[in-house]
């Protein structure tokens, strides 16, 4: 039987977690375009082919890829206007919840500078 280190590893603390699946694609897709902008290469240029490069390592939920994206693209548009990156998406974007009789969904409104 195979243990995972998520499995094995266990903190006395709650507060205290192991990177969930969205955090690692997170790090990894910011990263990686990143590096494509030391290389010379645009953000329009590098934001799709990484996306779809980082889904195919790190595959996610619908639901997960919806609100990354989401994210990510409130990061890309803040890199757009400033010429420089933050090291949170959510200076330019805020999510929404509603609910609807039983359902209850999240969105997120990417605002301007």
């Amino acid at each position: 039987m195979k243990i995972s280190l998520a499995t094995a590893w266990s903190s006395p603390n709650p507060e205290i977690r192991l990177p969930g699946k969205k955090d690692q694609f997170r790090k990894r897709f910011q990263r990686s375009v990143r590096e494509c902008i030391r290389h010379g290469f645009s953000m329009e240029e590098s934001f799709g082919v990484i996306w779809n490069e980082t889904l195919d390592e790190n595959p996610l939920t619908e639901t997960q890829e919806f609100e990354l994206y989401q994210e990510m693209l409130a990061w890309a548009k803040q890199y757009l206007l400033t010429g420089t990156f933050s090291t949170s998406s959510q200076e330019l974007s805020t999510r929404k919840t509603f609910s609807f009789g039983e359902t209850t969904k999240s969105y997120w409104v990417i605002g301007r500078i």
